[in-house]
């Protein structure tokens, strides 16, 4: 199902071959977390999982492609000098919340940052299973400076994906950083040249998942979630009933018998297709013949 763009709240919602995406629409506060950009990505996210041909969800932002900071803080109250212990927690809860269910996803989401994040957005971009930018792209987490606390990701899952020593220089100092670096030091999964090959691995890889067994993908995600909050012992007691699980889908089975014709499953429209460019082919199994192709 295919549909141009819908607009709700400060978000443009868009989906188009089994890829929802989700663009900050909100250029008066520089495109920053509002309490109207949580609320339309809560309400649009909470329920995106039902689809059954979702294969990814994809986080933008209007503009440049800057992701500003949690512009919410200043919405609680009329006056932010009167803001109290209870309204700190009430701040962490909103971002934690939306955060929370964007990494719980059971289909990778991939962040475009082309300009960078600051704060909030950034932390937010934290949640995300694929971080693209450009080399330009400008990457902060002020809130040493702001007196605030990075309490939405930025210091438990930044800290995690960073360098160490790395992580504690960029977020004791609230320094910027830029793409090429945050590249380096873990923060994003890849820094572009320019915005159009940014977009462009970000089709790439969107495309890719329609050959990724949803069942797979949601399994293993689930599992790299709890690679950080768990002993390594723990995932690989658990890894047995996993691949189990998988198996049972009998999803395999179509991508063998695709495999074994040359060719590609492709889950999303169901059908086998020429094989994805590789530098090395999988080989042909002798002894193995390859079935005709499921109907669904």
């Amino acid at each position: 199902m295919n549909r141009g763009p819908e607009r709700r709240a400060a978000v443009l919602i868009d989906y188009a071959d089994g890829v929802l995406t989700l663009t900050k629409n909100n250029p008066d506060t520089g495109y920053g977390m509002t309490c109207a950009v949580l609320d339309a990505m809560e309400d649009v996210l909470l329920h995106a999982g039902d689809r059954e041909d979702l294969r990814a969800v994809v986080i933008d932002a209007g503009g440049d492609g800057f992701h500003e900071a949690a512009v919410m803080v200043f919405e609680l109250k009329p006056d932010y000098h009167d803001m109290d212990r209870e309204d700190a927690r009430e701040i962490v809860r909103r971002g934690q919340s939306l955060g929370e269910l964007i990494s719980s996803l059971p289909v990778p989401v991939i962040g475009l940052a082309a300009a960078g994040a600051r704060g909030g957005g950034l932390e937010m971009m934290t949640r995300v299973d694929m971080l693209y930018c450009t080399d330009a792209a400008l990457f902060c987490l002020p809130e040493v400076q702001l007196g605030f606390y990075p309490g939405w990701g930025g210091l438990q899952h930044g800290a995690r994906m960073m360098q160490w020593r790395r992580a504690q220089e960029f977020i004791l100092l609230g320094e910027e950083i830029d793409g090429r670096e945050a590249e380096r030091a873990g923060l994003v999964t890849r820094s572009f040249g320019s915005v159009e090959d940014m977009r462009a691995r970000a089709a790439a890889v969107c495309k890719r998942l329609q050959y990724c067994s949803p069942h797979a993908v949601a399994r293993v995600k689930a599992e790299l979630r709890r690679v950080w909050r768990e002993a390594v012992e723990v995932g690989e007691g658990r890894d047995y009933e996993s691949h189990a699980e998988v198996m049972e889908t009998r999803d395999f089975v179509k991508a063998m018998d695709a495999l074994q014709k040359g060719r590609a499953w492709n889950y999303l429209k169901r059908v086998d297709e020429p094989p994805l460019a590789t530098g090395r082919a999988f080989p042909q199994l002798e002894g193995v013949t390859a079935g005709a192709a499921p109907v669904e």
